[in-house]
């Protein structure tokens, strides 16, 4: 029995003095996580930053993160050599800071998304009251319009203009009242041997051609007209 007690004695103290104690002035390993992650954070705004503006504000930016965590630049220096001179460490402390990254992008992502939204309603609702407000200026300016007779298409508009798509129905559906085609149709082609004259579109105006006399070149009294001999009238007996 006193032996076996000797026994474990020993593997506890091996145990113990084997196992690498954490110096003083260093972060404990959450700590450690928290600080890395904003000390990358702040590395990428200040890449985002130009060279001079960069300059003027990367010291004093650094020291304010270290001053949350009691640190100065030796302290700082001291607990990257710990935890960078253990792969263990190294690897466990960066696999949180990887994932406290990702969660900061995606609040912010998520908040982002929030801000675009109602950036968006207000917007709809800014566009949706002026919509109203156009439709009553012309209710009231316009009042004599209820009073007259519409078109089934004109009944249509009105339908659209409350929807809020009434830029669709002035585009594509609605052609409105008394519109000119927009192409004008192929002319009439002229009668053969009539003296009727032809009428050309062009645009939204019709003009007349006028009848234009063919000039006649005369004969050449050197030559004769020809002339074709004439059927008899007589028909010939028949002999039996």
């Amino acid at each position: 029995m006193q032996r076996l007690i000797l026994v474990l004695s020993l593997l506890f103290f091996l145990g113990t003095s084997c196992k690498k104690s954490r110096p003083s002035g260093v972060l404990k390993e959450e700590d450690f996580v928290n600080l890395m992650t904003e000390v990358h954070i702040l590395d990428g705004y200040i890449v985002s930053l130009p060279v001079d503006s960069a300059r003027k504000v990367i010291d004093p930016l650094y020291l304010e993160i270290l001053a949350k965590y009691d640190l100065d630049t030796a302290t700082f220096s001291k607990n990257l050599d710990y935890y960078m001179a253990d792969s263990k460490l190294t690897g466990k402390a960066y696999e949180g800071i990887v994932n406290k990254l990702q969660a900061e992008e995606m609040d912010f992502a998520r908040q982002d998304s929030l801000k675009n939204v109602k950036y968006q309603d207000s917007l709809a609702s800014a566009f949706r009251d002026q919509r109203w407000v156009e439709l009553l200026n012309n209710m009231i300016m316009n009042a004599k319009a209820d009073s007259m007779e519409m078109s089934p298409a004109e009944y249509t508009r009105r339908m659209y203009e409350l929807s809020g798509i009434q830029y669709m129905w002035n585009r594509n559906l609605y052609t409105g009242f008394n519109e000119k085609p927009i192409s004008p149709g192929p002319a009439p082609l002229p009668m053969p041997g009539g003296a009727v004259p032809t009428e050309v579109i062009v645009e939204d105006t019709v003009k007349k051609e006028p009848q234009v006399d063919t000039p006649v070149r005369p004969r050449d009294p050197r030559f004769k007209p020809v002339t074709r001999p004439k059927k008899s009238m007589v028909t010939p007996l028949k002999l039996e």
